[in-house]
């Protein structure tokens, strides 16, 4: 079975219940998921941080790398980080580059850290 999101991509429910499922087993809350998400995708812990908790910059930068330590954010990270790249159909290592690679190149959306997040 499977259902459809706004993007006309599908999503089996079984994937999303398993997704779901991970999370609350390794006890995590929204924000943690999302500091997880956005970790992936700046492999920046400060960045990530802000974005998922919207706090100042001087709070992002002592709470964030204090959060990468923690065992279940670690444990979630990888296993969201295989989900992500084994879906794309890459290497995790090969998959980090390219997207470190990428961001440098199209930088669209530069990020300033006195300014507040302001999305495109």
């Amino acid at each position: 079975m499977t259902k459809t999101n706004g993007k006309g991509k599908t999503a089996s429910i079984f994937e999303e219940w398993q997704y779901e499922s991970m999370a609350k087993e390794y006890g995590l809350n929204a924000r943690q998921e999302l500091f997880c998400m956005y970790y992936l995708r700046y492999q920046n812990a400060s960045k990530a941080y802000r974005l998922a908790y919207g706090c100042s910059a001087r709070v992002a930068n002592v709470n964030g790398s204090r959060l990468l330590k923690k065992p279940k954010i670690q444990g979630f990270y990888r296993w969201y980080r295989n989900v992500v790249c084994i879906g794309a159909g890459l290497n995790v290592e090969k998959a980090e580059q390219n997207i470190i690679f990428l961001d440098s190149i199209f930088a669209t959306n530069p990020y300033h850290w006195n300014k507040p997040y302001q999305p495109f």
